[in-house]
């Protein structure tokens, strides 16, 4: 994962810990690393576009993807987002 600030790594570890609560260990590893990490910046970028596009916010960079043919999205395996309080 991508070092933020520290209320971001709070954010991000709660919502890691909260999806996995129950089972023994999320099923990968994980640490933080700095933006220098190159591999973290695709991951960054799709996640940023998938939720701008999610919020309602800046959807063109998803619809271009889409239209590509690069990335689907089906309506039957979406679940309702649900943003960290």
């Amino acid at each position: 994962m991508r070092i933020g600030d520290e209320a971001t790594n709070q954010r991000d570890q709660s919502v890691l810990l909260d999806t996995f609560r129950g089972a023994d260990n999320a099923p990968f590893q994980y640490d933080w690393r700095s933006k220098s990490e190159p591999l973290l910046w695709f991951a960054d970028a799709a996640c940023a576009i998938a939720a701008e596009f999610f919020l309602g916010n800046r959807k063109e960079s998803h619809e271009r993807l889409e239209a590509a043919g690069l990335i689907e999205v089906s309506s039957a395996n979406m679940r309702q987002p649900r943003l960290p309080s």
